[in-house]
Parts: structure tokens; C-alpha cells; sequence
């Protein structure tokens, strides 16, 4: 199973940053539901959508 569909599924959280970042703003946990509009794009550790994006993000297991 690839990357997105686990992030779609809940096996995987990812975190990041809503783009265009500020600075102080705060690393948001992003929603499960929210992959469904979601691409990933590993290469620029961003999660793209259709009129927002999330930038910087670590992906890991629930929980850690």
C-alpha cells in the first residue's frame, strides 16, 4: 500500500504547515478527511490541494 492511501486510511499522520506560511504559526496535524483533496509530493515534502497546501511535513505513525 502506497503512502497516500495510508494517509487516506489513518495508518499514517502527517504534519506540516499551511502554506504561505508565517512565521510562528503553528504545525497543524492534518485531518485524515483532508487526503481525499490531496496529493503528495514527497519530493517537496508538500501536500498539495486544490486551493490550499501544506509545507514541511513529517509523516509517521499515529500516536508517536
Amino acid at each position: 500500500m502506497n503512502i497516500h492511501s495510508q494517509l487516506r486510511e489513518g495508518s499514517l499522520v502527517a504534519k506540516g504547515f499551511l502554506a504561505p506560511h508565517t512565521p510562528g504559526a503553528e504545525e497543524r496535524i492534518i485531518p485524515t478527511e483532508e487526503w481525499r483533496f490531496l496529493s503528495l509530493d514527497s519530493d517537496g515534502d508538500q501536500a498539495l490541494g486544490p486551493n490550499f497546501e501544506y509545507i514541511a511535513l513529517l509523516i509517521g505513525k499515529p500516536g508517536r
